[in-house]
């Protein structure tokens, strides 16, 4: 007599079906919070990690690759890490760290079972480019005057400018730390000890000019040597501006983007040579936040990733050690000059229908 060698499957009923779904959610549970444990490890490493004045590019290319291949995130938000952590002095030498990692890394999965590999659907459609000609004819264009007009304040050029800036961007007890050169370090006050300085005193510069990193700075940099304070992410107290800077665009199509385009504008600042420096207030309460804030300004002006194509604004600058130009300073001949400045910005640009 014939016998069957192998035996029919048993038939898989609605329990054994329950049964079979509750491991799968199980195990991808337990899957998904390894992932997020690993990741918050990484993060919390990185963070803590120094930043060597020397070593700072080398160190960020090994963070770099960590960062890519043991988290979720994306080459974008990698590069907005490194420059917060490293300074905005660093912006260029990480954007050439970040953006060939998808093509020499693969980031891992540190679940145990890992799904089948899926080509991600994803949109190919860019946002519409906008003719900037049509956008901002000449009837509609604002000169520098035009700014003056619709500023708070009555503005003179020089420290007394700097005096105004300092005393409506910051608040009482707020450390502000300006520096005279990119490698040099800060020279840190508080914002009644800047006023009081610039009575008497000119704004602090070299023949390079003037920064002043535009949100407060905690006291800790205080208990460095004055030769280590150097500003990076970890030193920023209070999230408080988002600086925009564009150099793709003549300064005419800069002070009607200016002018047209950007929310909660508080003060302009001319660069001394090609652009002018938006201070942008969004009073962030954490850095989560204002990586969101910031996020939303680069999907709304900035430069690859606007409507505005390569003609927005630089998003290298747009991070928490963002450090405009300091008004009141000479860049060589040209004056950093301020043109703008409220004391209470609102979320509608500053002009409409008047001018066009």
């Amino acid at each position: 007599m014939y016998k069957q060698k192998h035996k029919e499957a048993p038939a898989i009923t609605g329990a054994t079906k329950n049964e079979y779904r509750g491991i799968l959610s199980k195990v991808s549970t337990n899957g998904n919070n390894r992932s997020a444990q690993r990741k918050t490890e990484i993060l919390e490493d990185f963070k803590s990690s120094p930043a060597i004045h020397g070593q700072r590019w080398s160190d960020a290319r090994e963070w770099a690759v960590k960062l890519y291949c043991g988290t979720d995130l994306n080459p974008d938000e990698i590069e907005e890490l490194l420059i917060e952590h490293y300074g905005h002095e660093m912006a260029r030498e990480m954007r050439g760290l970040v953006k060939d990692l998808p093509n020499k890394f693969e980031k891992r999965d540190y679940r145990e079972m890992r799904p089948t590999r899926v080509t991600p659907i994803c949109p190919k459609t860019k946002p519409k480019l906008i003719d900037l000609g049509n956008l901002f004819p000449d009837s509609v264009s604002v000169p520098e005057s035009a700014f003056l007009e619709k500023s708070d304040f009555e503005l003179n050029c020089g420290r007394e400018d700097a005096r105004l800036l300092l005393s409506c961007c910051f608040r009482e007890g707020d450390l502000i730390a300006i520096k005279t050169s990119h490698k040099s370090p800060s020279f840190v006050k508080s914002r009644e000890e800047w006023l009081e300085y610039l009575i008497e005193n000119p704004v602090l510069q070299s023949e390079e000019g003037s920064w002043v990193y535009a949100n407060p700075i905690s006291p800790e940099v205080l208990y460095r040597l004055p030769k280590d304070r150097h500003i990076k992410a970890s030193d920023v107290l209070k999230h408080r501006f988002i600086v925009l800077e564009n150099d793709n665009v003549s300064l005419q199509t800069q002070l009607s983007f200016a002018g047209y385009v950007l929310p909660y504008l508080q003060a302009i600042v001319f660069s001394g040579r090609k652009s002018y420096h938006c201070w942008l207030r969004v009073d962030a309460e954490t850095p989560e936040d204002y990586r969101k804030a910031a996020s939303n300004i680069k999907s709304l002006v900035g430069a690859g990733c606007s409507r505005f194509g390569n003609s927005g604004y630089d998003v290298c600058t747009i991070c928490s050690t963002a450090h405009p130009r300091m008004c009141g300073a000479a860049r060589g001949l040209e004056e950093q000059r301020l043109i703008f400045l409220r004391s209470s910005p609102t979320p509608e640009p500053v002009f409409r229908k008047e001018v066009a």
